[in-house]
């Protein structure tokens, strides 16, 4: 009877008469052997079939495969009833499928066989009865991930001990790039990756981003991990595609012990990221003290500058992330270093008008009077900005209150030319000098004028600013006014006698 077909389509005559299987055979006899189709089941014995599979009903499935049914039937998520009793671990259910020819390499709607269902969830002595059975193992899914990918990422060791004892490759990499190393680092899953480790998988292999498994373990805090790859010898600097390396991912998710693991094993604490981006730099802008202490105990270097030029003194000033910025000065961080376009800590702080940030820096003697690149100080930046309490602060640090960029503008020009009534009052109590001109010859009441703001243009006049001072070309305050349409502005130099004309 070997290689005839399954027993489920086998049926025994004698003298036309079906024999069932508890008749008792005389060897004189004459038996004729009749084979059957498998017939394509109803949508009831379909759904009975399934359901049995899924339960684990043996009588049932027995009783419906003997009639003799197709056992590759399909539910709406082309989930066979080999996959369901793969899932739920029915060893003898699995087995009336496989005796009655079930297709052992059908896949569901998401591309997963048998074996991969039973990986997937656990189910190891499902996995080994499929092996034996000679089911493709390194078979993928729509993901292309492969049952070893699938146990490897819940941590089901049994299940990925026999998957490498049958020889199954374990460096397949999913569509992402993405191997079972990798997922089961990223997850936690120290004993799946220590198996793996074993077996000689590529332990630096990278993902489409260019992710490692040690990049994964660092960024999820899996410290067991993390030790076990850092002793099986992966890279610890390798950085990913944005040159993000393991110890980075740690620091930016808070993993101080995966970090000083990384440390301890040798990790560059001050490699860069493409843009030139240090851990400590990151740790700066995010604004974490513990990882920033951490990092700084460990002598991470304070002073290096992004491609830009800022360092992570001026990132954490722009974030008014104080504290770090003590941090950072008590641990030397260079106070006035300036970025590409000159802004130093200061600068930037005072723009954004982050009061306590600036006050940090102040406090460790930071220069106020420091310019960019094109000439403005960190009073212009504030005055320019409305920051009111930020310019108080600098002009009590002793700022230059008179000083001008590169276009000739002072700090009271740029409040005036912005309409910033409090901070120009500010400066005018501050003794600003208030008929200083620009490069073109404009002064804070042209400014203010040309722009239309009436409050600023009276607080200059009651503080007895020159109305009839002109730009180079020859146009006063009053001339401004009319040609911009502020008829407003216009009024009000004409109730003061401006010498100048109205007309255009």
């Amino acid at each position: 009877m070997h290689g005839m077909p399954t027993r489920f389509m086998q049926r025994l005559f004698s003298g036309g008469t079906l024999l069932d299987d508890a008749t008792k055979l005389d060897f004189t006899e004459e038996l004729e052997l009749v084979l059957l189709p498998q017939a394509i089941p109803s949508h009831m014995q379909a759904s009975e079939l399934l359901t049995g599979a899924r339960k684990g009903s043996f009588v049932e499935v027995e009783s419906l495969l003997q009639q003799p049914l197709n056992p590759d039937i399909g539910d709406r998520f082309s989930r066979t009833p080999l996959m369901h009793a793969s899932e739920h671990g029915h060893i003898s259910i699995l087995q009336l499928l496989l005796e009655a020819g079930a297709d052992k390499e059908l896949r569901d709607c998401d591309g997963k066989t048998g074996l991969m269902i039973a990986c997937f969830r656990g189910q190891a002595e499902v996995a080994r009865l499929l092996l034996e059975a000679s089911a493709d193992k390194d078979s993928v899914d729509n993901s292309g991930s492969t049952a070893l990918f699938g146990a490897s990422s819940v941590g089901h060791s049994e299940v990925v001990r026999l998957l490498l004892g049958s020889g199954a490759d374990k460096d397949v990499a999913n569509k992402t790039g993405t191997t079972a190393l990798m997922r089961a680092s990223e997850n936690g899953q120290t004993e799946v990756a220590c198996l793996l480790l074993k077996a000689g998988v590529l332990k630096d292999a990278a993902d489409r981003t260019g992710a490692t498994a040690l990049m994964r373990a660092s960024e999820g805090g899996h410290l067991g991990v993390t030790r076990l790859l850092l002793e099986a010898g992966a890279d610890k600097d390798l950085a990913d595609h944005d040159g993000d390396t393991p110890l980075m991912r740690a620091s930016a998710n808070n993993h101080i012990e995966v970090m000083h693991c990384l440390l301890e094993a040798g990790a560059n604490k001050d490699q860069a990221t493409s843009d030139g981006t240090t851990a400590l730099m990151q740790t700066s802008c995010n604004g974490n003290l513990e990882v920033l202490r951490f990092l700084l105990e460990a002598a991470a270097d304070s002073n290096l500058a992004r491609n830009d030029g800022q360092t992570a003194l001026i990132l954490a000033s722009r974030r008014d992330h104080f504290e770090v910025l003590r941090l950072l000065l008590e641990a030397g961080a260079g106070k006035d270093l300036a970025d590409n376009i000159g802004a130093t800590a200061v600068i930037h702080a005072s723009g954004r008008g982050h009061i306590e940030a600036l006050r940090v820096l102040l406090q460790a003697a930071a220069d106020s009077n420091l310019a960019r690149n094109d000439g403005k100080t960190a009073l212009m930046m504030a005055s320019r900005s409305g920051a009111v309490d930020v310019a108080h602060l600098l002009l009590k640090a002793g700022s230059d209150k008179d000083s001008a960029d590169t276009n000739g503008i002072t700090a009271l020009m740029w409040a005036a030319d912005h309409g910033r009534v409090e901070v120009l009052r500010l400066l005018l109590e501050a003794g600003a000098s208030k008929d200083l001109a620009d490069g073109i010859g404009a002064t804070a009441m042209i400014h203010a004028s040309g722009r239309g703001h009436i409050e600023v243009v009276r607080m200059l006049l009651e503080a007895a600013a020159d109305s009839s001072l002109a730009t180079n070309d020859g146009r006063t305050a009053l001339m401004m006014a009319p040609s911009r349409h502020k008829i407003e502005v216009a009024d009000l130099l004409l109730e003061v006698g401006d010498g100048g004309s109205a007309d255009t």
